[in-house]
């Protein structure tokens, strides 16, 4: 049996840059006071950008985005309402706009159904020489694999007016997702944190008589083997009729996709690391890694953990608000989702591999900023992109973080808590941006949750050379001539 929890991968930036001050609704600054004004107000920790008042005579600046990652309240807002991020987003970009003397515009590709599809898009405008788009809006790994082999991409270290040491661009992103040190991905305070994350119910936790899951964390203790002991605690047939459906409890429910990299990189390891030469490269097969994938293997293949996958029906789903599963996993970005929810909840981070691991590691998602090869005004992207950033941390970041999330979205401190936890230990997992849905960063999740009888270490062995060779050796090449005609 399967379950759904709908998780959209927005976001990520605001992550690794979360702070400790809280700005209160009254410093959201609207741009109606023009971006001057902005400038000009007391010190509020956003560092100063350097880019001169432009005037481009009202020219369209054009974002492209993918179906219906192209708009919602985070990025395009055509006016100022009562919704607070609608309100920030517009003032935000009106702030940009006025500034330069431009109108941001975007463009909807409808669902092109691959990722190679979408980069097909990309190449056709770089093709004819159109230079349609100025700034790829782009979900975390969509087509980005296909992009950087057909040198379709700039480097963001030489698009002119960009300063990445800035505190509003994302520094963890830049240190983590440069290979050989070109970074053909960025991303800042324009894109909105997103954090994989546990969420749990309180109702259940307390009727099962279970511990404070939070002090749990605090102190450090929040660990795999802890996190498969309280589900298998709450697993009951409770309508008793000899078998599992969603009329039952569980402690585990998910959506089977990505779900091994979450508790990978909370395990402290990554997929594929950049080496010492600055290329992409599969973490090569050690026992934590077997260790890690054979226990969740066992437990995904228990009643405790009711899953599904996208093909299932959607009788076969079972939402976390229903209130028949103690844990879930979702992200930040969803939080939003659970407000109506009746029955109280709280956030956990993923847990850690065993006490003996220092901290919690948080896989981070994300929208990022790509900028296509047939751009006709690469100053003018640089000086957005560098604006658009600046204002967020200044305008939208307030209303995002102590606004929406903090103040509306969770119910509780210790949730609070935990979000400072998920956005200060967020790691981006290069193998799944760069590689997408390859026999690694995808198929050996199967292994969570398929009935193959294949060895872990086996499998690894059997196929880790041959995905080197046909995906990131690929990448580190394409870097490579793209640095040497650069």
């Amino acid at each position: 049996m399967k379950v759904r929890i709908t998780v959209i991968f927005l976001m990520l930036s605001f992550i690794l840059c979360a702070c400790s001050d809280k700005v209160s609704d009254k410093n959201i600054s609207h741009a109606s006071n023009t971006a001057e004004a902005t400038d000009t107000e007391p010190d509020d920790g956003v560092d100063k950008h350097d880019i001169e008042k432009s005037d481009y005579e009202g020219r369209d600046f054009t974002f492209v985005t993918w179906d219906d990652f192209s708009t919602n309240k985070y990025f395009f807002c055509e006016e100022s309402s009562g919704d607070i991020l609608e309100t920030a987003c517009f003032d935000r970009n009106l702030a940009v706009e006025e500034y330069l003397n431009i109108k941001l515009v975007n463009i909807g590709i409808p669902n092109p159904g691959t990722e190679a599809r979408w980069a097909s898009f990309i190449q056709s405008d770089i093709m004819s020489g159109d230079g349609a788009y100025d700034i790829v809006l782009n979900s975390w790994y969509l087509g980005i694999f296909e992009m950087v082999t057909g040198n379709m991409l700039f480097d963001w270290n030489d698009v002119p007016y960009i300063d990445l040491s800035k505190n509003y661009w994302n520094q963890t992103l830049n240190e983590t997702l440069a290979i050989q040190g070109v970074l053909f991905v960025a991303a800042g305070d324009y894109i909105p944190a997103n954090s994989r994350c546990l969420v749990y119910n309180k109702q259940l936790q307390i009727d099962y008589n279970l511990p404070n899951f939070n002090e749990v964390v605090f102190s450090g203790n929040w660990t795999l083997d802890k996190f498969i002991e309280y589900s298998n605690a709450v697993t009951s047939d409770v309508d008793g009729d000899g078998k599992f459906t969603v009329a039952d409890y569980y402690g585990f429910s998910l959506y089977c996709d990505y779900n091994l990299q979450e508790f990978f990189v909370a395990a402290d390891m990554d997929t594929v690391y950049i080496n010492e030469d600055g290329d992409l490269t599969i973490t090569p097969l050690n026992e934590k890694i077997v260790n890690l994938i054979s226990k969740l293997r066992d437990f995904f293949a228990k009643d405790s953990v009711y899953t599904y996958h996208w093909r299932d029906a959607a009788e076969l789903q079972m939402d976390f608000a229903d209130g028949h599963t103690l844990f879930s996993d979702t992200s930040t970005d969803e939080l939003e989702q659970l407000r109506t929810m009746e029955v109280d909840f709280g956030v956990l981070p993923i847990p850690k591999y065993d006490e003996n691991q220092k901290n919690y590691v948080s896989l981070a998602g994300s929208y990022y900023l790509l900028v296509p090869r047939s751009v006709k005004d690469i100053e003018l992207v640089g000086k957005t992109a560098e604006l658009l950033n600046h204002y967020s941390r200044k305008i939208y970041r307030p209303a995002y973080f102590d606004v929406a999330l903090t103040g509306k979205y969770i119910r509780d401190n210790e949730s609070e808590a935990v979000l400072e936890i998920l956005f200060d230990t967020a790691r981006y997992d290069a193998g799944f941006i760069y590689g997408a849905y390859n026999p690694f960063s995808y198929n050996m999740m199967q292994f969570l949750y398929s009935d193959s009888k294949a060895e872990v270490a086996s499998y690894y062995r059997a196929n880790i050379d041959r995905i080197q060779k046909s995906i990131y050796d690929k990448i580190n090449e394409a870097v490579r001539a793209y640095k040497e005609e650069s």
